[in-house]
């Protein structure tokens, strides 16, 4: 199974873009009707990884106090849960703005994800998260992060055919606490993070919706 996300992509654009058609459209599934509740980059991006609602997976926004970093639960989406199954499982690219390094996610075998602590990155001169370890491509042709990726795609599952295997990350403390047998109700104010919040009317408006609507977290038992 591969799952590709094209980031900031309209649905009227796909007519003009004969790659896409023949490569994913052509060989993929085609879902007639699609929803979300949050059409924004890091909130519907939770929403796939859990497939829950924004006010139970606790990202509202791409940066700020309810950001990806700060709420997202990375013990608990569809990586782990594949992985417990007995799939390998690999994550390339962009898992989430503002993920920086060290920030392997549990879940994943092979880990090769953009280093974004200031937001995104550009297709050139940009560093990688590779199993853990720091890697900067530069601006050469073959750094072009749009052919790198699938190369290390490739690379991976070349290497899994040939019978060898990666070991997998060991055990670690999770971005946020593991969920509670008793979930509490979220405070009225942003939680405290390493980072200055700036934007207090952004701040206070976002405290708002997150107390009137985020719901209690799941149970740590529940099933996906």
């Amino acid at each position: 199974m591969l799952l590709i996300v094209t980031d900031d992509q309209r649905w009227d654009t796909l007519p003009y873009m004969p790659a896409v058609q023949a490569e994913l459209v052509g060989k993929g599934v085609t879902f007639a009707n699609s929803f979300t509740v949050s059409p924004l980059c890091c909130p519907a991006r939770a929403t796939i990884l859990t497939g829950t609602y924004p006010h139970t997976h606790g990202v509202w926004a791409n940066n700020g106090p309810w950001s990806a970093p700060r709420q997202f639960d990375d013990d608990w989406h569809l990586g782990v849960w594949l992985q417990q199954a007995g799939y390998r499982t690999g994550m390339f690219g962009k898992f989430f703005n503002n993920w920086g390094h060290p920030a392997r996610a549990p879940g994943f075998d092979r880990w090769f994800a953009f280093h974004s602590p200031g937001g995104t990155r550009p297709y050139f001169d940009y560093p990688v998260d590779a199993d853990g370890g720091l890697r900067w491509y530069g601006k050469g042709e073959g750094d072009y992060s749009t052919d790198v990726l699938p190369r290390r795609r490739k690379r991976s599952s070349a290497s899994r055919g040939r019978g060898s295997r990666t070991s997998r990350p060991s055990p670690r403390t999770s971005r946020r606490s593991r969920h509670r047998a008793t979930p509490t109700r979220p405070s009225a104010r942003p939680r405290a993070t390493r980072s200055s919040i700036s934007g207090r009317s952004w701040a206070s408006t976002t405290s708002w919706r997150a107390s009137s609507l985020r719901s209690e977290r799941p149970d740590s038992s529940r099933t996906p």
